[in-house]
């Protein structure tokens, strides 16, 4: 009888695990489905709407190429050749008009402010004619976000920023705890030195790869200046262009911690570490206070977010929004390590430890500083 039991139990128990990973498997192919369907109709339309408009210019450039073969002959024909060689360049008049009228575009969008003005200017100071740098950074793009951001930085959040005197001219790697659900940190961070620090400075976050596949964000970080996070951006902008650059070590499992692991740091690679030393770059460590409590999350949702090509799915009350909460970050004195970035394992981590007791220290005192008020 207890063997018969014993058998029903394994064959029940069998059933239930086939059909739970049959219901699973037909459950994440209906999900990675349908949204492959959104993404491909969502790319066709753009394609029909990118055709739709290229055909309607080129009827339009060929009537007003009739139209300007036309002029051009009756001026040949009153003025002589002189007339018709001067209008053989309606080409290039043409193009020159169109890119006045992108010029001043870009200046009736542009904020009024003339504090926000001149904040564009000194943030991108090295560009082209056209006002992009080499990393394809806009800025008029980023001239135009600053009001938007400044808000988010002086009401929204209500950021309480110190040390940022700490933060040095010349290259730095600017290091600290991720959290938030959404890259909210980052542009805190780059927003108090571009805001409060004097003189103001450009800040390069490093911005998971994941952004890269998302349309229209992804093009918008370009345009402000992000770059994805790899070693050879990060590397480039700290040699060529003696940057700024903004790295969380945690990476996504900082920025998706739960509500119970909170101000917990979630352990740092050697990356950045070994990158600071083969470029003799200075290391700013930093805590940030607030962002676990703007949109906290109880769990990341890992099926459903590896079948939808995402790297969690925070189950948040607020839909990962972020919450007013008042916001405090602390920079700390600059950590300079010597050695070329070769370094056997044990004294790379051994320097990862003392950034991350840095940064541990600097969130506990804004925990301290902040106390009660989480709004």
């Amino acid at each position: 009888m207890k063997s018969r039991n014993r058998r029903c139990r394994r064959v029940r128990d069998r059933v239930r695990v086939r059909v739970r990973d049959r219901v699973r498997d037909r459950v994440r192919d209906r999900v990675r489905d349908r949204v492959r369907d959104r993404v491909r109709d969502w790319f066709r339309d753009r394609a029909q709407d990118r055709a739709r408009d290229r055909d309607r210019d080129r009827d339009r450039t060929e009537t007003e190429t009739e139209t300007e073969t036309e002029t051009e002959t009756e001026t040949e024909t009153e003025t002589g050749p002189e007339a018709a060689d001067g209008l053989g360049r309606v080409g290039v008049d043409r193009a020159a008009r169109l890119w006045e009228r992108s010029l001043v575009l870009a200046e009736l969008t542009a904020p009024t402010d003339p504090e926000l003005r001149a904040l564009g200017e000194q943030l991108f100071d090295e560009t082209n004619e056209w006002g992009y740098d080499a990393w394809g950074a806009s800025k008029h793009a980023a001239t135009r976000s600053l009001g938007f951001v400044r808000w988010l930085y002086r009401t929204y959040f209500r950021v309480d920023a110190r040390g940022l005197e700490h933060v040095p001219d010349g290259r730095v790697l600017i290091i600290g705890n991720h959290s938030g659900q959404l890259p909210l940190d980052g542009l805190i961070v780059a927003s108090a030195v571009a805001f409060d620090r004097d003189p103001p400075r450009h800040v390069h976050a490093m911005i998971e790869r994941f952004f890269a596949s998302l349309p229209f964000l992804s093009v918008y970080m370009q345009r402000v200046g992000q770059q994805i996070g790899l070693p050879q951006h990060c590397e480039r902008l700290l040699v060529n262009e003696d940057a700024a650059v903004l790295v969380f070590p945690e990476g996504v499992k900082g920025s998706g911690k739960l509500l119970w692991e909170r101000y917990q740091l979630m352990g740092f690679g050697q990356g950045f570490m070994r990158l600071a030393m083969r470029t003799k770059s200075p290391i700013v460590p930093f805590g940030f206070v607030g962002g676990e409590e703007m949109a906290f999350s109880f769990s990341r949702l890992r099926p459903l977010a590896r079948a939808m090509g995402l790297p969690y799915l925070p189950l948040s009350p607020t839909l990962a929004l972020p919450l007013p909460v008042r916001c405090f970050l602390t920079f700390g004195p600059p950590l300079v390590f010597e050695g070329t970035g070769n370094e056997v394992d044990e004294v790379v981590n051994a320097n990862v430890r003392e950034v991350e007791s840095a940064v541990a220290n600097l969130i506990a005192e804004g925990r301290q500083r902040r106390g009660r008020r989480y709004f």
